[in-house]
């Protein structure tokens, strides 16, 4: 680790360990020991975290699987994989006094390995769509994908730091829910191949009557009026829901050309309408970044370019389609661009939490050597992942939405959910009524509990 991704990932611990920022610190390496020594100012205490060596870092991302070890969570209810350990043979705090912490697990090193996804650019391999496979994960391999281990280390980090200054209130970051909608297409029946191939398949596949005629008549209302479209209608039948649960909601549209995997849809006066409509009622207006732009520095903004004319203003944020990212380039070029935040950071086949939290975060930028000037704000679960990729049934989605949402609401981060506005009809209804509305019931039960 450098020194300056030395000093990004104890700011980004202690963000979370002490909210307040009511310590003030100083950050010492020492090279020749390998070991960081956090001096608190108009203080004699201080904090030693030995660092692991690089080797270690290259067993991790290898094929083989190795021995990692765990540690008690601060309320003893659960094990804390930690991924570096300077010598395993010592506990994880190998001294403890009135004065000085000394960790031989090195959180630092692990909190910096999840959080700069370094491992995704050590290992080349990638799906069809040039996506960093889930399975090649440590997260996979060590089997902690629904576990923010940054956070909980941070949270580890608080329980010593209590002890040490027992009289400081170090505080706590405010749980909450980030809803937010990818506009992908806004018309269900696009053409007349596409009505005839959809109408179809309620007959052939659905073998539903009652089905095809619903479809008849949706589609029949769709000639006529674009914004009568199951799709346009979708979204705002989520702002509706929003309202209804005093939920803010983000919604991010598309100005991509048409291709194999972007609709294409155009920003006409009835899409300015809905957005200028959604706008008035408080939400958030983001951009949906195109397929072919992840690794496209100049389609990117000229995508981006179309949504400001729009909006006109410049400063928002949104996210990759597909969930499309790679460490080389997409995050670096969407702060060249100018964006507010991304929150592409998920895997698209497994919910949970890519990059080790739940709290939104400055990327660090491995090449360059420096924090990015970009806000990332994790995406914890999507509607497709549960149940397209992973094939879940609604039980077992709202199951995972729940227990991924008790972990952000433990880490006091933040809990991001993508829901389509094409994940309202034809085949989501019942995954609208028993996971999508269920969770945001859950929610607030969680306020009151």
């Amino acid at each position: 680790m450098t020194k300056n991704s030395i000093k990004y990932t104890v700011n980004q611990i202690f963000k979370i360990a002490n909210p307040n920022s009511s310590l003030k610190f100083i950050i010492c390496f020492d090279e020749g020991k390998n070991e960081i020594t956090i001096n608190f100012n108009e203080s004699d205490k201080k904090i030693i975290f030995k660092l692991s060596y690089a080797e270690d870092w290259y067993d991790l991302t290898g094929k083989n699987i190795n021995e990692i070890k765990f540690i008690n969570d601060p309320k003893n209810k659960y094990k804390i994989p930690v991924l570096f350990w300077r010598n395993k043979g010592l506990p994880f705090i190998e001294r403890i006094s009135d004065n000085e912490i000394i960790f031989d697990g090195d959180i630092i090193s692990s909190s910096f390995f999840m959080l700069s996804r370094w491992e995704e650019k050590v290992i080349k391999e990638r799906d069809v769509h040039g996506r960093f496979i889930y399975e090649n994960s440590a997260a996979y391999k060590y089997n902690f994908i629904d576990m923010p281990i940054v956070d909980e280390y941070a949270m580890v980090l608080r329980s010593y730091l209590q002890i040490l200054f027992a009289d400081l209130d170090l505080g706590k970051n405010k749980f909450h829910i980030k809803l937010s909608h990818d506009i992908d297409d806004i018309r269900r029946f696009n053409n007349i191949k596409y009505t005839f191939r959809t109408l179809g398949g309620d007959i052939l596949k659905g073998k539903s009557v009652s089905l095809f005629r619903r479809s008849l008549k949706e589609w029949g209302k769709s000639y006529k009026n674009i914004e009568k479209d199951p799709y346009f209608l979708g979204i705002y039948e989520l702002a509706k829901i929003s309202k209804q649960y005093n939920m803010d909601s983000a919604f991010y549209f598309k100005t991509s050309a048409k291709s194999s995997y972007d609709t294409g849809y155009i920003i006409n006066d009835s899409v300015k309408r809905c957005i200028y409509n959604l706008q008035d009622q408080g939400f958030e207006i983001g951009f949906h970044a195109g397929y072919y732009t992840f690794q496209n520095y100049e389609r990117l903004k000229e995508e981006k370019e179309i949504l400001d004319e729009v909006l006109c203003f410049k400063y928002y944020g949104g996210r990759q389609h597909y969930l499309r990212f790679d460490v080389d380039t997409t995050l670096k070029y969407w702060e060249r661009v100018g964006f507010k935040y991304d929150s592409t950071l998920s895997y698209a086949e497994y919910e949970g939490f890519r990059c080790g939290t739940c709290h939104p975060f400055k990327p660090f930028d491995i090449d360059e050597d420096r924090e990015l000037n970009l806000i990332e704000i994790p995406l914890i679960a999507m509607d497709g992942t549960l149940k397209v990729y992973r094939k879940l049934t609604p039980d077992e989605g709202l199951k995972s939405i729940i227990y991924l949402m008790n972990k952000c609401k433990e880490a006091e981060g933040v809990f991001t959910l993508l829901w389509h506005n094409t994940s309202i009809y034809r085949g989501w209804e019942n995954w609208m009524d028993e996971v999508y509305i269920k969770s945001l019931n859950y929610n607030q039960e969680l306020f009151i509990i």
